[in-house]
């Protein structure tokens, strides 16, 4: 039996144990052999880390490498594709699941309102946070009207902004 057919026959064996042996050191062990000169012992690689789910992160980039290659195997293309994309479905579900609080009132906040929080102010809040209505500043941007001469000698015109703060003192409310 030559060894890379021992090799095709180990990794079926060890990705059948995942939940079971320790998956970092099965993940650390398939890497390399990502990059095997044998495309079948590619092929059991990449099916194997695909059934590590979240501990396989770490080959991603190996893994669309394959899957964009025009010279590979056409069965390591599309199983590479497939596990990257079952491995980013599962980090995926896995940041779905952690409990994120509010920083403001300490709130389990939802996914969608981190991811939300996250792309607008790079912190956690809740959809009912409390902002300190002296401190927020209000932008509008105003579009010319039609026929006004709001334009430029371009031909374009340039949208108003204004920036709105409330006044000391003053109970204004934001919505």
């Amino acid at each position: 039996m030559s060894s890379a057919q021992a090799r095709r026959l180990a990794i079926p064996a060890i990705g059948k144990l995942a939940g079971l042996a320790d998956p970092k050191k099965a993940v650390s062990a398939f890497a390399p052999l990502l990059n095997d000169p044998h495309p079948q012992v590619r092929q059991y690689t990449i099916k194997a880390l695909s059934a590590y789910g979240t501990e396989a992160a770490e080959t991603l980039g190996d893994l669309q490498d394959i899957a964009d290659n025009p010279v590979e195997k056409e069965y390591n293309r599309r199983d590479a594709a497939l596990a990257e994309n079952n491995i980013r479905e599962a980090l995926r579900i896995k940041e779905e699941q952690i409990e994120h609080t509010c920083i403001k009132c300490a709130k389990i906040v939802n996914h969608g309102e981190y991811v939300r929080s996250q792309k607008m102010f790079q912190r956690i809040y809740c959809n009912f946070a409390t902002f300190d209505k002296k401190s927020v500043f209000l932008v509008s941007i105003h579009a010319p009207h039609a026929g006004s001469d709001g334009g430029s000698s371009t031909g374009f015109s340039t949208p108003a902004v204004s920036i709105h703060a409330p006044h000391a003192g003053s109970d204004d409310t934001v919505e």
